[in-house]
């Protein structure tokens, strides 16, 4: 997949894994490059005290790598195989690399291999990942892929990591036999540490969800205004009280409410936060709110997710979120909640605000009376405990 006439000649690492060059420095530290192609993303980090396990199933592809050992102090092995037939060390890499292989395997085999994957890193190890998302334009270019990943499915299958970064973007490549096409990629940067994307070995993520201005709601409900900004407020203080963390886009509006009074009794609280940019689809506007909510609150357990578009996050946030909460409706909520008929996430909401949904996502909603928010959030704390009993 690459801009030449030959895929073996492109040497340029990706620069999604440049960034970790200076993370990965000193003796003793041990990378695994996982069906390595020539070796293009490992050799940035080729430099004495270094050991670099090479993966590959072509001979072709792992003889240039050979030929470049010269050039570099760290030790190279090497590994002719079937990655899903190696046998992965426990606790044994600073980084692994999986970039641009998870297609060309049957996803049947993606969660066994991403759980020994994330097995064999050390604590705060740091592992990056790229997959195709959706088919090329051109239907050759497709031959070889096995499996192509549904949107913001790959967090899925690592939901042992925590992710540090991700993005989606769009490749148009021109290269021999295919000539000029595109390819849609997803890239995660993932790091092994005590935060998991599971209910059950971490906290809890909750995601409020609803709009800057909850003007219709209230005219639809007959409620003031009033009421949606306390209900977020109260929402903001039983994720922090339950000790459980928020997730979702504070950058206005009922979740900005909710955010600040997550944080209102304890900054240092851990929080995913996704950042979205604006694209050619969506008119662009200032997006430096994240850079507001870093300088107001210094907190070093913030997990920024950047450099998704407003599209993606509607599918993101369904997919990391454990349970959903609907403070009043917007396009981007309503977009939310219909991502759950896929992710299976447990809605709790206002019966008026959903009565017109279709059963197959009503059936997964928890309703509170409109007028006592109170309601929602005795039935989300028995929900809760239900979840940390199993």
């Amino acid at each position: 997949m690459y801009e030449n006439s030959n895929p073996w000649d492109n040497t340029m690492p990706s620069s999604f894994i440049i960034e970790l060059e200076n993370k990965i420095v000193g003796h003793n530290k041990k990378i695994i490059d996982i069906g390595c192609g020539i070796g293009r993303n490992s050799f940035p980090f080729a430099k004495l005290g270094v050991e670099i396990d090479f993966l590959e199933i072509s001979n072709k592809a792992l003889k240039k790598v050979k030929e470049s050992e010269t050039k570099y102090d760290a030790l190279f092995n090497y590994y002719n195989l079937d990655i899903c037939k190696y046998s992965f060390k426990k606790n044994y890499y600073d980084l692994a690399i999986f970039y641009g292989v998870i297609n060309s395997i049957s996803k049947f085999k993606w969660k066994d291999l991403a759980d020994r994957i994330s097995n064999s890193l050390k604590d705060d190890a740091y592992l990056v990942v790229s997959a195709f998302t959706a088919q090329s334009t051109t239907s050759s270019v497709n031959e070889g892929i096995v499996d192509f990943a549904e949107p913001a499915e790959i967090p899925e299958f690592f939901n042992k990591l925590k992710i540090i970064k991700c993005d989606s973007r769009v490749l148009t490549h021109n290269h021999y036999p295919s000539g000029l096409h595109t390819h849609t990629i997803e890239r995660y940067l993932f790091k092994k540490s005590n935060v998991n994307n599971s209910p059950h070995k971490s906290k809890i993520k909750i995601a409020p969800i609803g709009p800057t201005n909850p003007k219709f709601s209230a005219t639809s409900l007959k409620i003031e205004k009033s009421f949606f900004y306390d209900s977020a407020q109260k929402l903001g203080h039983f994720i922090s009280n339950n000790n459980c963390e928020f997730i979702g886009i504070p950058d206005k509006g009922l979740v900005k409410a909710a955010f600040d009074a997550y944080l209102e009794e304890d900054s240092s609280k851990p929080a995913t936060i996704i950042v979205p940019k604006w694209d050619d689809v969506l008119s662009k506007r200032n997006t430096s709110w994240h850079e507001k909510i870093q300088t107001d609150y210094p907190n070093s357990n913030m997990n920024f997710i950047k450099d998704i578009t407003w599209a993606e996050q509607v599918v993101l946030i369904s997919k990391l979120a454990d349970i959903l909460v609907v403070l009043g409706h917007s396009c981007g909520s309503i977009i939310e909640i219909g991502w759950t008929k896929w992710t299976k996430k447990p809605i709790f909401a206002s019966r008026d605000l959903t009565s017109q949904l279709p059963n197959e996502l009503t059936d997964r909603i928890q309703y509170f009376d409109n007028t006592n928010f109170n309601d929602l959030l005795y039935s989300l704390e028995r929900h809760i405990k239900r979840i940390r009993s199993e």
